[in-house]
């Protein structure tokens, strides 16, 4: 199913860089991240590459060395409507699986806020 095949070390690779707002280098992902190792991080980013679901953004001086830093170019919808088939959406699914794979608890707290709000408007129109 779907044309993105990632792995899911690839995938929390991913998640990095879509949860940051600037290009990261391969050092800076275990920052975010402790779960990834370097070295892991290093052979993730060379697939993503070679995939084209990252693109190199610039280079920078990190301390005295250059390096390159990253970007994805795959977003998280693009990836999200793949894998869940946008012909076929379950929504019940993808809500579900949006809000089991967000680790951001002030993300959490919003998306309860807009059910909140959407539930109160179902209840308002059907009064």
């Amino acid at each position: 199913m779907g044309i993105y095949k990632i792995t899911s070390r690839e995938l929390e690779v991913l998640r990095v860089f879509w949860e940051s707002d600037e290009s990261l280098t391969a050092i800076d992902i275990p920052k975010i991240n402790p779960k990834l190792k370097i070295n892991t991080v290093q052979g993730v980013i060379k697939n993503l590459l070679k995939k084209n679901y990252i693109e190199v953004d610039n280079i920078i001086y990190h301390n005295t060395v250059l390096t390159r830093t990253f970007k994805a170019v795959l977003t998280q919808e693009e990836y999200m409507m793949d894998h869940f088939g946008s012909g076929s959406l379950d929504t019940n699914t993808f809500v579900a699986a949006l809000i089991s794979n967000e680790s951001d608890p002030e993300t959490l707290k919003k998306l309860e806020v807009i059910i909140q709000e959407r539930l109160q408007s179902i209840q308002k129109e059907s009064e």
